[in-house]
């Protein structure tokens, strides 16, 4: 099951536009890019469609803004060097500027190096300002708040590249082992009017638990630092779809939730949370060109399926990308461990269910023979009282009948 842009009464499907996060003009607007129905209950905004089908419409909204944790590289004398031990939340490397700090304008090929070192770290080196040409910062990729970057000074000359908080220039051979620390803050989202904190693998994922509900709603990561307030979307899905059975385990009887499915088909199955391995810092999008993107390493994360990997698609195994293949079926793997473990709560339910209903029916059956039984002594004592007051009638006739002879007799002499 999935959510929708729009489903109009007519039925006409409109989908959430795909996200092409290097490309300026497609990051301009906001919103909900990604929607995964896990079960639906009962409650919300709903609306009955032309063919008699019921939608149910959650309305997605900022309440505060996410902030990725960022440390700024500032100064750099064109003889000196520094070294760096930078850490993110998945891992740690090593890396060495020589000369000034480098820009995404002047110096593209060493900041696609340094990227290239601190993959699969989730830190990355952003740029600042239109066309990358202010000060570059070390960045957290994702928007969680288990997402930070933390960078630390292992060797320096007098005046070698510096990152804001590890002292002035000309200082930083009296630095060595200084440490600075920024931490994501996770933005807060509001659906239908109840506030939400942002999770997920990057923390750009809403996982909307109400009234029997579990919907996870990916947003668009421009759309994280939104005006406070912001209508970033409005989620719709068709109630009428997926599978449905009785309430879960301790529910009543009349009780009814549809489970729904993931697509599993191999142009969908490994697909992930979609986003920039290169973060722009700015909310403007244009602070990353296209091409600045290509030029230093970009790729999008998230996007590649199964079908890229055959032969001839952009990820074939041809190609060398060896790495990306391996994540993509590591998120195929998982997501087809999840819909087992989705299957198997499905078919827990139903057994729930199923037992529930034999029970009551075990229970049904046991009354109707009590009440049958017991009708039945109730007539058969009736009966035989009756019998037994048609036998006493009948001695007591008799016994009439024969007094009556016997006078009968004595008069006639």
């Amino acid at each position: 099951m999935r959510g929708y842009a729009q489903i109009a009464n007519d039925g006409t499907i409109t989908r959430f536009d795909t996200f092409v996060p290097e490309q300026a003009a497609a990051n301009t607007a906001s919103g909900v890019i990604g929607v995964r129905v896990n079960r639906l209950g009962a409650g919300g905004n709903t609306r009955r469609l032309e063919d008699g089908r019921t939608v149910l419409s959650l309305n997605v909204s900022m309440v505060t803004a996410a902030d990725r944790g960022r440390l700024e590289m500032q100064g750099g004398g064109a003889d000196e060097f520094s070294i760096y031990r930078v850490t993110g939340r998945h891992g740690t490397a090593t890396i060495t500027f020589n000369g000034a700090a480098p820009t995404f304008a002047t110096a593209p090929e060493q900041i696609q190096s340094l990227n290239e070192q601190l993959r699969g770290t989730g830190i990355a080196i952003a740029p600042q300002g239109t066309g990358g040409g202010g000060n570059p910062h070390i960045a957290a990729i994702g928007w969680g708040h288990q997402d930070f970057v933390k960078v630390e000074l292992v060797d320096a000359s007098a005046d070698g590249v510096r990152f804001a908080g590890l002292g002035a220039a000309g200082q930083m051979d009296q630095h060595i082992g200084a440490t600075a620390i920024d931490h994501s803050v996770a933005g807060r989202v509001s659906i239908d009017g109840k506030i939400y904190s942002l999770g997920g693998d990057f923390g750009t994922t809403i996982n909307f638990q109400e009234d029997g509900n579990d919907i996870e709603v990916d947003l668009h990561v421009y759309g994280l630092r939104n005006v406070a307030g912001a209508t970033l979307h409005t989620v719709n899905i068709d109630l009428d779809a997926g599978i449905s059975g009785l309430g879960s385990s301790g529910g009543t009887h009349n009780q009814v939730i549809r489970f729904g499915f993931g697509d599993v088909s191999t142009d969908q199955l490994g697909r992930g949370v979609i986003l920039p391995n290169i973060p722009a810092l700015s909310s403007i999008p244009n602070s990353i060109t296209r091409t600045d993107f290509y030029e230093t390493g970009g790729e999008v994360l998230g996007v590649t399926a199964l079908s890229d990997l055959g032969s001839g698609g952009p990820s074939d195994i041809q190609s060398n990308l060896f790495e990306r293949a391996i994540e993509t079926l590591d998120r195929a793997t998982d997501t087809v461990i999840t819909e087992q473990l989705r299957l198997g709560t499905l078919q827990k339910f139903f057994g729930d269910s199923l037992q529930r209903s034999e029970h009551a029916y075990t229970s049904l059956a046991s009354h109707n023979a009590d009440l049958i039984n017991v009708d039945a002594a109730v007539e058969i004592t009736n009966l035989i009282q009756a019998q037994q007051k048609a036998n006493t009638v009948a001695t007591v006739l008799a016994q009439t009948n024969a007094i009556a002879a016997n006078i009968q007799s004595l008069l006639t002499g």
